[in-house]
């Protein structure tokens, strides 16, 4: 399996998109008339697909997600031979937070397995990031608060993102201190309740339980 993936973790605000956007378009006017905005380019012929604006459409009776899922889908099933780039902005945003999570791992390894398929996936939930650490290339995008300030240096680093600023953004805008304070006292709540009820390492515990339950030569499953 090589490194096609790059999971792009950062904070609101931080450029994650406008960096997929960057991407496509150099990508775009290298293949075009030889020219991008970089110090080095180097690549070969590249469909480039993208997800990055996202809506719902009432005409035909789509919904946010339905849209979304729609895209990914063809993305995914393409038959054309050749090199492709996906660009993907905030994976299945549009459903639960379980099955988002769930469903984005599973794309993931899916992609991980296409060697002539390069993603770039940006997105906020840690999770999908943490459970690709050592497969996929990790970076992220990062801001810095200082009182009632701020700020982003727009800068690449290695690693995941371990801090987060929607809630200060929130106060910052001017909404109720109750509010802000309920927000802090709700997250870290779900927090404590994330550690304790960690679903992956749950569903790990019992694959592995399952395992040694069960004896060789048996027909009985447990």
């Amino acid at each position: 399996m090589i490194e096609n993936t790059l999971i792009l973790t950062g904070s609101n605000m931080a450029g994650k998109s406008t960096l997929l956007r960057t991407i496509g378009l150099n990508c775009i006017l290298s293949q075009c008339i030889g020219f991008s905005y970089s110090s080095f380019c180097e690549m070969p012929i590249t469909k480039i697909i993208s997800i990055i604006n996202k809506h719902d459409d009432l005409q035909y009776g789509e919904s946010f997600y339905y849209y979304e899922a729609k895209r990914i889908s063809s993305m995914i099933n393409k038959k054309e031979e050749g090199y492709y780039l996906f660009l993907i902005d905030e994976l299945l945003s549009g459903t639960n937070s379980l099955e988002r999570v769930s469903a984005s791992i599973a794309i993931i390894e899916y992609l991980l397995k296409k060697e002539y398929i390069i993603s770039i996936i940006a997105t906020h939930d840690i999770a999908i990031a943490d459970r690709f650490s050592e497969k996929c290339t990790c970076c992220y995008l990062s801001d810095k608060i200082e009182g009632r300030r701020m700020t982003f240096d727009y800068k690449l680093k290695p690693g995941i993102i371990r801090t987060t600023n929607a809630i200060k953004m929130l106060e910052l805008l001017g909404l109720p201190a109750e509010i802000i304070q309920n927000s802090k006292s709700n997250q870290k709540s779900l927090l404590d309740l994330v550690k304790k009820y960690d679903i992956l390492s749950v569903w790990q515990s019992r694959k592995k339980q399952k395992q040694i339950c069960r004896k060789p030569g048996s027909k009985k499953n447990f």
